[in-house]
């Protein structure tokens, strides 16, 4: 059985901070989870198809990077708060 891999990343309210820096050739689904009741706002830009693409959750969320020669993934949540990144 595979073994799960999760780091944190803290990200202050009201700011875009960097979450993930991808490159690779192939699609990338992670899960993402933020502290309890905080809504955090996502955003990526991408080499890739879609170049841009954002969106927004309470709790956590699966979020797929495109196939892409660079991928960066910001949040931006309304309070401070851990990112806790799961594969």
């Amino acid at each position: 059985m595979p073994r799960r891999s999760t780091r944190t990343v803290f990200c202050p309210a009201g700011r875009w901070t960097q979450v993930e820096w991808y490159v690779g050739t192939l699609f990338l689904t992670k899960s993402y989870s933020v502290g309890s009741g905080v809504r955090a706002r996502w955003r990526y830009y991408s080499a890739g198809f879609p170049p841009y693409w954002d969106g927004s959750f309470t709790g956590s969320a699966r979020i797929t990077l495109p196939a892409s020669f660079y991928t960066s993934l910001e949040f931006n949540p309304d309070r401070d708060t851990n990112v806790t990144v799961s594969v």
